[in-house]
């Protein structure tokens, strides 16, 4: 009963904090000069808000935090990394185009200058990785999870290499980030990889008394003369190898 309440009070303060910010952010995201700075403000506020009233508690480590625009990788859990980064990072994403339908996160996503990936139809790759060369020269950085779903906090699945070809094409440097949560309370598993729909498995997380996840910011690596598929694996063992390590001293 404790919990049901929990949620459903969560659940309405989330839907009031978005509907209170939605404006602002809408009236950012009209083409104007300087619209990208102020979506990234936005984008911080909203994700800042909701995260805390989750009852979520982030732990950053590793390198500072990266300023300006370029390209920011991470591993993919969940749903909440969204708001996690979006707290941290004030970043553009680059989400699934069937994100768009998603309650609340979708939402609120679709005004912060997204760069929109549709793996429904290959021969948008290109298109895809033409706006993220032109994203990695703006003033925010973009957010990509080069493993395309959501894995299960065990090792790192494949990566898809359209963001890395964009960043050897421009020269861009990139930023590659771990993400993982530590255990909730009540065994509730926080990554979310699709057993469970997705509204039970928020409301459950809404349920918590506290949501605890840690970040940690590996240097940046600068992108080589090297072909696109062995910069990906490279960049994928790097990050598989330091996750495991990570993991196995937590």
């Amino acid at each position: 009963m404790m919990r049901n309440l929990r949620a459903a009070l969560k659940f309405a303060a989330l839907l009031l904090w978005s509907a209170a910010l939605l404006p602002g952010a809408l009236v950012s995201h009209l083409p104007a000069r300087g619209r990208l700075r102020r979506g990234s403000w936005w984008t911080r506020l909203w994700g800042r808000g909701a995260w805390r009233l989750l009852g979520g508690r982030v732990e950053v480590a590793g390198e500072s935090l990266p300023q300006g625009g370029g390209l920011v990788i991470s591993n993919h859990l969940s749903y909440l990394d969204i708001l996690v980064h979006a707290a941290l990072f004030g970043a553009r994403f680059a989400p699934k185009i069937e994100m768009k339908r998603w309650p609340l996160v979708g939402m609120m996503t679709a005004v912060c200058n997204p760069v929109w990936i549709d793996r429904r139809h290959r021969g948008r790759a290109g298109e895809a990785m033409r706006e993220m060369c032109d994203a990695f020269a703006g003033e925010v950085p973009l957010l990509v999870y080069p493993e395309g779903t959501n894995g299960d906090g065990g090792e790192l699945l494949p990566f898809r290499s359209t963001c890395f070809a964009a960043a050897l094409v421009s020269g861009t440097p990139i930023r590659p980030v771990l993400t993982r949560y530590l255990p909730a309370a009540d065994g509730t598993p926080l990554p979310w990889v699709g057993q469970t729909g997705f509204l039970p498995h928020f409301w459950r997380v809404l349920g918590l008394k506290e949501v605890v996840c840690q970040v940690y910011i590996m240097p940046e690596v600068r992108p080589d003369r090297c072909g696109r598929k062995e910069l990906t694996a490279r960049l994928r063992d790097m990050m598989a190898e330091h996750y495991r390590r990570w993991n196995e001293n937590a």
